[in-house]
């Protein structure tokens, strides 16, 4: 992660990248420009709503998937410490085999650099397919 694992500081370096202004991104995101600076400077956590976060990543030009993309709801989501990136929600939500998977990993207590590995052992599969 980067901008000091912070979805404020994130968005907030992304925003300037993009030379937008705060009141003209607010605007774009149907956000009071003062809720937009509290989120930057991480006086308020992210938003929850899931279309708002894209709506957010849109302006910002993160195409859906994009490591950027990935990063930003990563950080959305750690930024209300308790709860996944909301976009990780609304698929395990929608997928049945989703509970098993975590549950078994849970099980296993599979460390991080296991866990990368069968990450990369799943894309492999999905790419060979």
């Amino acid at each position: 992660m980067t901008s000091r694992d912070n979805f404020g500081a994130y968005l907030r370096k992304w925003r300037l990248k993009s030379k937008i202004g705060l009141r003209e991104f607010a605007k774009l995101i149907d956000m009071k420009p003062s809720n937009l600076c509290n989120i930057e400077y991480s006086r308020i956590k992210s938003p929850t709503d899931l279309e708002k976060l894209k709506i957010m990543s849109t302006a910002l030009g993160f195409a859906e998937e994009s490591e950027e993309y990935r990063q930003f709801m990563d950080l959305a989501g750690k930024s209300r410490e308790t709860e996944l990136a909301p976009d990780l929600v609304d698929y395990a939500l929608k997928q049945e085999g989703i509970p098993i998977l975590l549950r078994t990993l849970k099980d296993t207590k599979m460390d991080a650099e296991r866990l990368s590995k069968l990450a990369d052992y799943i894309r492999s599969q999905h790419s060979a397919s």
